[in-house]
């Protein structure tokens, strides 16, 4: 990938202020600090950690990890940095994005019934809302999934499946401005993850117009999963 480095702060900041970098299969660039994480996890065995995701490293480490990459360190450079902390600072990356109200996913696609009996109605909904999800937040949220579908790729090792995973992440998705209305929210948060987990790995989440320029003539999802888990 090529990347695009202006700046230093990872974290909290808005995306026109971030080291950017350039991928063939989404329609955006990537913030930098995304790709360096994933990096650190596969070099380091942290998709067949257990737990992944869902156990937090050291709460120092990890303020001391994201203050000292804001500041331009490497990740190697933090004393005491798990695979736990590393994916902690993903979690906390989708956490401290500024996004408006109700977060990363629009209403209309929090408000899909993802119960419903009929599968295929319940995708059509699921794409039509998904694509209305304007770039580059559509671009990190397809990078998250893909991350996580390698993550399930080893849940014999590291006991988390899709479910697990829409659990651990669904809270950093949502904002909103009361407490309760935020509670209310996370089921559907977790439920659309999930769904959208499913939809990708089944190669059944369709892209809109600047994802597909990009994405379909190179990778299937599952073609683009083998990629990653093979190296390429």
């Amino acid at each position: 990938f090529g990347c695009l480095c202006t700046e230093t702060i990872m974290f909290g900041v808005p995306y026109d202020h971030l080291d950017v970098a350039i991928f063939p299969n989404y329609g955006a660039p990537i913030p930098v600090v995304l790709p360096i994480l994933h990096a650190y996890l596969r070099m380091n065995g942290g998709l067949r950690t257990e737990g992944i995701f869902r156990i937090n490293g050291k709460e120092s480490v990890f303020l001391d990890a994201m203050s000292k990459m804001d500041q331009g360190y490497a990740l190697q450079e933090v004393n005491g940095v798990t695979n736990h902390v590393a994916a902690q600072l993903i979690k906390a990356f989708f956490r401290e994005y500024n996004v408006e109200e109700p977060g990363w996913f629009p209403s209309q696609l929090l408000e899909v019934d993802c119960g419903a009996a009929d599968r295929d109605e319940l995708c059509e909904q699921i794409n039509a809302q998904f694509g209305r999800i304007k770039q580059p937040l559509r671009s990190m949220l397809l990078w998250l999934i893909d991350l996580c579908l390698e993550v399930v790729a080893n849940s014999d090792a590291n006991q988390m499946d899709m479910a697990a995973l829409a659990i651990c992440f669904s809270p950093n998705f949502l904002r909103h401005h009361d407490a309760q209305q935020l509670l209310a929210l996370q089921r559907a948060s977790q439920n659309v993850f999930q769904q959208l987990l499913s939809m990708r790995r089944n190669d059944a989440l369709l892209l809109a117009g600047d994802d597909e320029q990009t994405t379909a003539a190179l990778y299937t999802a599952i073609e683009y999963h083998a990629a990653l888990s093979s190296g390429v």
